[in-house]
């Protein structure tokens, strides 16, 4: 006859027992935004405000890019404004970046200095061409057979990414960020 054997381990009670120490994951970092740092008093009322501006969901395995632009202010204290980019991998892995209002003209002339990008840059025969915004929101540039490609990579702990975007794909990210913009320029410049 067939012998078949399944060892089970335990990895909690087991390895206590057994005298060794479990390692604490490593604390989170420290807020890189003003969106992330955002922090009322205790007893406060929070506003959320946001828009969602669109997204990009043609990738494989359920992945997308989704922007929105949102305001959070408390009962006391300014407003933070800016944007948030979520980028699904699967159904299992989204990550959010963050990027402050003030972040967003140099990200919309990363992305312009990434589209021009016509053929590889260097002499070798692969290469990558990236911008990262303080709350890592990471997009690269690289070739493929077919041409110039882009990915998109957001969280700063946990990371997700989506790759294989096209121009057009990252031209729609870019009126997507751009709409976020002149809806947060409209809050600054206040009613009219």
């Amino acid at each position: 006859g067939i012998l078949i054997s399944v060892s089970v381990r335990t990895s909690g009670l087991g390895a206590q027992q057994a005298g060794s120490t479990q390692v604490a994951p490593p604390p989170p970092p420290p807020p890189a935004t003003k969106l992330e740092a955002f922090t009322p008093k205790a007893g406060s009322l929070v506003t959320l405000g946001y828009d969602e501006l669109g997204a990009i969901a043609k990738f494989a395995a359920s992945g997308s890019v989704s922007v929105d632009v949102r305001e959070l202010s408390a009962d006391v204290g300014d407003a933070v404004r800016g944007l948030v980019v979520t980028v699904r991998e699967s159904q299992y892995r989204n990550e959010n970046a963050f990027v402050d209002a003030e972040e967003i003209d140099e990200l919309l002339a990363a992305i312009d200095a990434l589209m021009a990008i016509k053929t590889n840059p260097t002499t070798f025969v692969h290469f990558e061409r990236s911008y990262s915004t303080k709350g890592e929101l990471r997009l690269t540039a690289y070739n493929v057979t077919e041409g110039i490609r882009y990915s998109v990579r957001t969280g700063r702990v946990l990371r997700a990414s989506v790759s294989t975007l096209t121009t057009g794909d990252l031209l729609k990210l870019r009126t997507m960020i751009a709409a976020g913009q002149a809806k947060l320029r409209a809050l600054n410049a206040g009613p009219s």
